[in-house]
């Protein structure tokens, strides 16, 4: 599943498909980008993302990650998509 064109993730964010972070939201600088973060997300005393490359993680509170995106020039919507559900093993 993709969410948009390779080309167009470069052009707003900066990074490749697959390397999707909020931390990219740094390189919109016209804020063109939508942001919707899960309310699962806001819960958690932590949450973890690349951090513009996937072959690293860092983590971030909620707090701080609000405070992130804002001081990009985002306005973050707090949405509840729902409990994640596991795939079954075959389909992984």
């Amino acid at each position: 599943m993709s969410f948009a064109r390779p080309e167009r993730v470069n052009q707003y964010l900066g990074v490749e498909p697959g390397v999707v972070t909020p931390f990219a939201l740094i390189n919109d600088a016209e804020a063109a980008i939508h942001v919707a973060i899960d309310a699962d997300i806001m819960a958690a005393e932590t949450a973890n993302f690349h951090p513009l490359v996937n072959d690293r993680t860092t983590a971030i509170g909620p707090d701080d990650l609000i405070r992130f995106i804002e001081g990009c020039g985002h306005r973050p919507v707090v949405v509840d998509l729902g409990p994640a559900t596991a795939l079954p093993d075959d389909d992984i």
